[in-house]
């Protein structure tokens, strides 16, 4: 019954169950999810009990960050507590801090960050595009994902008294990623017209947010099983990488507009990904291969591929190879990958696969013993 309402075949549900094959592919998610009337968070959800210290000390700040997104979409503004040129070190440190996917150091500023950087209204209204992203992205990733969209339009609301299109259409890209793998079909359009908005665009600033709405578009359409659209999107992307090149580093894990790193190097990572969701291993490990990681060191980026890629090992075949690329990824971004629903369930599935191949090399051995020969 459950193939049936999730439009997929018993075989991989059956395989699914039983640990042959992860639950990675976000589309995969989203038609089980709805088959059986819950989210796609509940049904990935956290399982494992195990308290994680640094984690929990990220998670005790969670309080105080949803008190300062509500006070500041009350439009209640505080007197800021430190100048102008402080907050601002302090918002381009944070954005450093969510390029190394350390989730525990920017819990712990947000909230005032948040406070001060809204105290200065709009002449901080860059500011808290930067900030709201980096809340966001850290809310999302400690599992607060109702939270992480309410910060993510805290940066839409700043935006919006902007007179940069570039910082507009940053908030809108950060908002994107907020969106539960429900709504990827709406986040590739929103995207894909946001994009647009920039087509004419002519600094460099605005032609790499272009590019990054570009490179979120292509994902999400992968998600809504819309492969030509993604490649479309990728195409897009790639083309105006290859004419920007890399960007010019601004930090040690900055570069480029507001740190998104858009370059030829970044969209090779993207690529990786989409080919992923895609299911098409081949394409993912060929793409990942001709990638030189050097090129954009960044944790909260490598983390990503590492996980992507080994998704795209497994689903070929390659359990081991998967195995030694997921300690990689894990060694790229401990904190991200801890929390991470899909490393958590390809891990499992490996495990059950490894369990499997072990007990039927002992019984072919043993039979073999017994003169009983294959059965």
């Amino acid at each position: 019954m459950l193939a049936d309402l999730a439009g997929l075949s018993q075989g991989y549900i059956s395989e699914i169950e039983s640990g042959k094959k992860p639950l990675d592919r976000k589309s995969t998610q989203v038609a089980i999810a709805s088959a059986l009337n819950i989210s796609v968070a509940q049904l990935v959800g956290c399982t494992d009990d195990r308290a994680d210290p640094v984690l929990d000390r990220a998670s005790a700040y969670v309080p105080a960050i949803r008190a300062a997104i509500i006070e500041l979409g009350a439009g209640e503004r505080r007197r800021p507590r430190r100048d102008r040129d402080t907050v601002r070190k302090a918002v381009r440190q944070m954005t450093h801090l969510g390029n190394a996917a350390d989730y525990a150091e920017i819990a712990g500023l947000v909230a005032d960050l948040l406070l001060d950087a809204g105290a200065f209204g709009d002449e901080f209204a860059s500011e808290m595009v930067e900030v709201a992203e980096s809340a966001n992205g850290t809310l999302k990733a400690l599992g607060y994902v109702d939270l992480a969209k309410a910060a993510a339009e805290i940066g839409l609301r700043a935006a919006e008294r902007h007179d940069s299109p570039a910082w507009r259409a940053e908030a809108f890209y950060s908002w994107i990623q907020s969106f539960p793998p429900e709504s990827a079909a709406l986040g590739a359009r929103i995207a894909a017209r946001t994009a647009d908005e920039l087509q004419n665009a002519t600094d460099r600033g605005a032609r790499e947010v272009y590019g990054q709405l570009h490179l979120s578009s292509a994902l999400q359409a992968a998600v809504a099983s819309r492969a030509d659209d993604a490649m479309a999107h990728l195409t897009e992307a790639g083309d105006l990488a290859r004419n920007l090149g890399e960007p010019e580093p601004y930090g040690p894990l900055s570069a480029g507009f507001n740190g998104n790193w858009f370059g030829p190097t970044n969209v090779r990572y993207w690529q990786v990904a989409v080919a992923a969701e895609l299911g098409d291993a081949g394409a993912a490990i060929a793409t990942a291969q001709r990638t030189d990681l050097s090129a954009v060191p960044v944790p909260n980026r490598h983390v990503y591929f590492f996980t992507d890629l080994a998704r795209a090992q497994a689903a070929g075949g390659k359990d081991r190879e998967a195995m030694h690329t997921l300690t990689h990824a894990e060694r790229a971004a401990p904190q991200h990958f801890r929390r991470s629903p899909v490393v958590r369930d390809l891990v499992a599935t490996l495990i059950s696969r490894a369990k499997r191949r072990a007990v039927a090399g002992e019984l072919t051995n043993l039979a073999h013993q017994l003169g009983i020969g294959s059965l």
